[in-house]
This record gives structure tokens, sequence and C-alpha cells, in this order.
């Protein structure tokens, strides 16, 4: 536990509900930090530590976004220019669509695509299927993020992991992926950093129950291997990390990513053209901002939550950034009330400064 500024009793306090949870069997790791101008903190559950490494999910989707900004500021990629149905070798979502999918829209989860499909059982795992395309448009998707992963590789003509590699490579160490991903002589070392995750797939079953699809009750991923049952297969079956879910990282990479966000242009480290797209991003169309989710009907207020238990909270009124990540047992029970209380102790944290 540290913590800089902080009221030591709230940190406590949050050190405590943490390790009760892992008492109780509910999270089997779990890492708490916070910071604002003038104080932080972090608290652990059990056995974990700063170079813990924890299963992302979903919060692997605002580190895709922040790539895919980068990449724009570069020049290497245009995210207004026309995903579909051009690409050579692509099947066109909807050939009789007369709105074009652009890489902005994939992103911000206004494609048209399905929320879920398991892609094992697509042909070759393409996501790019006629039948996942051209629905409601603002459905949180995950197949919509696969496929502006795929894009992003078909443009810089490099693996996904390639480009997230070279965004955060310095900002952010602790930033891995599947173990059939990186190709890289020190992974067995960076996985052995990698906590336990000890949830099945029963979500996914039922999931696939709901749209006439029997999937087999997969056993909690080995060492090394994402909880996410898409990532995990285009992982294992094409060394491909998916997009929507597939890293792991450690306390310190998800706050500092957070970080950036929190101080857009204000901040340095990135050039200045990398800020005015992230800015940029903010502004919500159809209420989705690029990467992020939003807090009502604020635009300075934006988060994202993973399916193993983690989630980011970045506030530009307040100035802070919150983060949880964690593995959660019971892929079945809701995170609501958990991610609540924590959000409640931590900025009690973050405004009770010594």
């Amino acid at each position: 536990m540290t913590t800089k500024n902080c009221n030591p009793s709230a940190v406590d306090h949050l050190k405590i509900w943490a390790e009760g949870l892992v008492s109780e069997g509910a999270f089997s790791a779990i890492a708490l930090a916070g910071r604002s101008a003038k104080c932080e903190f972090s608290a652990y559950g059990s056995c974990e530590d700063a170079e813990s490494l924890f299963d992302l999910a979903s919060l692997t989707k605002p580190f895709l976004a922040t790539t895919a900004l980068w990449l724009a500021a570069r020049g290497e990629l245009d995210l207004q220019a026309t995903v579909f149905p051009e690409a050579a070798c692509w099947a066109a979502p909807d050939p009789h669509s007369t709105q074009a999918i652009t890489l902005d829209l994939l992103l911000r989860h206004l494609s048209g695509a399905v929320a879920w499909w398991p892609v094992e059982v697509l042909d070759q795992g393409s996501v790019l299927t006629p039948r996942l395309w051209g629905k409601e448009r603002g459905v949180y998707s995950d197949i919509g993020y696969m496929a502006a992963a795929r894009w992003i590789e078909a443009v810089t003509e490099r693996p996904l992991w390639a480009s997230v590699e070279r965004c955060f490579g310095d900002l952010l160490p602790g930033l891995i992926a599947n173990k059939q991903v990186v190709a890289a002589p020190d992974i067995d070392c960076a996985i052995s950093r990698v906590l336990p995750c000890r949830m099945n797939s029963a979500k996914e079953v039922d999931l696939a129950k709901g749209i006439g699809v029997e999937l087999p009750l997969r056993r909690a991923p080995e060492l090394g291997e994402v909880q996410d049952g898409n990532a995990r297969f285009l992982a294992n079956q094409s060394g491909i990390l998916a997009g929507h879910a597939g890293l792991f990282g450690t306390i310190d990479a998800a706050l500092r990513l957070g970080e950036l966000w929190l101080k857009g242009s204000g901040s340095r480290g990135f050039q200045v053209q990398m800020h005015q797209e992230m800015d940029s991003s903010l502004d919500p169309r159809e209420g989705r901002f690029l990467g992020w989710f939003r807090e009502a009907a604020s635009s300075a207020q934006f988060f994202h939550t993973g399916f193993t238990g983690g989630g980011i909270w970045v506030d530009r009124e307040l100035g802070t950034v919150r983060v949880m990540l964690g593995h959660r047992t019971d892929p079945m029970v809701g995170l609501a009330p958990i991610r609540a209380g924590f959000l409640e102790l931590a900025q009690k944290a973050l405004n009770e400064s010594t």
C-alpha cells in the first residue's frame, strides 16, 4: 500500500475493503489506485503488488482507441476513411447500406456491428461476415472492435500488438498480450507476473444459447491466456491481438492511461497533434466517445470497465483518475455495487488530503 498526501485512514479503509472481497471469494485478486494533482494512493487485496499483471478484458478497448489516435496523429491512419467494402478480401457487412463504416464509427460503437458472437463458429474466425453487420447502430460491440483491429493491421501492414507496443512501449511499461501474441525472449518472465484468473466461460455459454449456438463450457484460462473466449481463440489460432480484449496490464499502466486522457491537450509526453486528436475524440456523437463511455451528459467525466472486474474512471472536472483492476471469480454475478463502492471510497481518499 502506498499513499501520498491522502488521508491514511481513508486508504486503510480501501485496503480492508479490497481484502474483504478476496477473503469472501468474490475476487481472487484485486488492485486499487487513484491519483489527483495533490495526492495518490494504491492498495491491494492479498498477494498482489505493483508488478502484478491483470487480465484487462475490455479495458483493452481504450488502449486500442488510444493507439488508433496515436497512429492518426502520425499520419499513418485516417479515422474517417471508409473501412468497407473496398478492402480486398473483406466481405462487405451490408452491400445495400448507404452509410459508410469508418474506423471512427467502429471505435464509438456506431458501426452497426452486433454486440457479440463466438468467432470460433465462423468461417476461419472472420468477424467480417455480413450477418454480423447492418444491425442497430449504438450497440456496444466486441465485434466492432475486432473489425477495427483487423483494419488497423491492414492499413499499417503490421500486427496490432506491434502498433500498441510502439504507442505505449516507453510510456506504459507493464503491458503485455496473450502469450501466443508476443514474440519476445522475455515473455515467460513477464507471464510469470500474471495473476491467475479463475473464471470459466459460463457467461459466454449463456450468451451463445441466446443466439442459438452451443458452446462447450471452458475451464479457467491457463497462465498467460486471457479469459475472453474470442480473444483467446484468435490468439491461439492466429497469434493476433483481438482488439476488444487480450491485454494484461499493471495497475500503474491503467492509471497512466487514465492520466494521459485526464490531462489531454495540457499534458506532455505525446505530441500536440496527439492531444488534439484525443480532445476531439471526446466530442460525443450520438452519446458515444471514442474508446470510452461518458458519465451522464458530461464530456468531462468518462470511463471504461472490463468483464474480469476492472475499470478506469477519469474526471477532468475534479482532476482525478480512479482505477480498479481485479479478477472476479463468478462470471454470472454483477459488479455494479462493487464498482460503486470503490468509486465512493476512492474519491473520499482523494478528497481527504493531509
